[in-house]
């Protein structure tokens, strides 16, 4: 009898900490998946796009000092199915809607201007090297880095610090921390195209200084 009102009191906490979330139904799945589906062949009008939208996500939370800190190609989710936005390329329903919606906020972090962070997290393809070497870093930057890498994945078809296409077993043998460290990448499908993206990618995975 006496346990009783201990275990109402504790059905009460559970009710009180029960917690609803409503999202966007994202019919087209994530972009990792949607790339893939079309072997990388993105025309560039829709990775124009898609980043667009991906840097006004990115530029609302850090003007809100939020920083999101898992930035990559399987959080970005498609709203529509890839075939029904290819569809709308001329139609305006096209600037109507947005078309991705930036999902997992598990490890972001609110963060005032010039803080720096010390936690070691994020999906190690995409993490800065300052992440990497364990030395405090600005989430806002971090957050760039990895914008880089997704819009080098979307160009290339292939994330920038996996073993080159080419690459010998040596290479191959090479941990993704290890590239990403020395900072080694460079352009295949692109190398000698004269286009305003790969501008971004180059001023974005790059030294901090």
């Amino acid at each position: 009898q006496s346990k009783k009102p201990l275990r109402d009191m504790m059905a009460k906490t559970h009710r009180l900490a029960r917690c609803d979330m409503i999202m966007s139904y994202c019919a087209g799945g994530d972009l990792l998946m949607a790339a893939s589906s079309c072997n990388g062949q993105l025309e560039m009008w829709l990775i124009q796009r898609l980043f667009a939208e991906l840097v006004l996500a990115v530029k609302y939370l850090h003007e809100n000092c939020v920083i999101h800190r898992d930035l990559k190609l399987e959080n970005i989710l498609l709203k529509f199915p890839l075939d029904a936005i290819i569809d709308m390329k001329d139609s305006p329903l096209l600037m109507q809607n947005n078309i991705i919606e930036l999902a997992d906020f598990g490890l972001c972090k609110s963060s005032e201007p010039g803080e720096l962070c010390t936690a070691r997290c994020g999906s190690e393809d995409y993490v800065s090297p300052e992440i990497l070497m364990g030395v405090p870093y600005d989430g806002r930057l971090s957050d760039t880095w990895a914008m880089g890498v997704i819009l080098y994945g979307l160009l290339e078809d292939r994330l920038p610090f996996d073993p080159p296409p080419n690459a010998s077993a040596r290479q191959r043998s090479r941990a993704t921390s290890h590239r990403i460290a020395r900072y080694d990448w460079k352009w295949f499908r692109l190398e000698g195209e004269n286009i305003s993206a790969k501008e971004i990618v180059e001023h974005t995975l790059t030294r901090k200084s």
